[in-house]
């Protein structure tokens, strides 16, 4: 029983950490790096890298 249990939580895990990684690109991510003129720090190509690459780290982290 208790390898089931965990075998299901490790799968909702993943599965939690692919919709935050999807949703998140699509519904924030995406949005806010396609504001026209880039306002403060997203001028910079490096900043908005790190923004992106932020997001999905914290996916994995879970």
């Amino acid at each position: 029983m208790t390898s089931a249990a965990l075998i299901i939580a490790a799968t909702l895990t993943v599965a939690v950490s692919i919709v935050h990684s999807w949703v998140g690109e699509r519904r924030l991510i995406g949005p806010l790096l396609a504001i026209e003129p880039r306002p403060g720090v997203l001028k910079s190509p490096f900043l908005r890298q790190v923004l992106r690459h932020a997001w999905h780290i914290t996916s994995l982290a879970w």
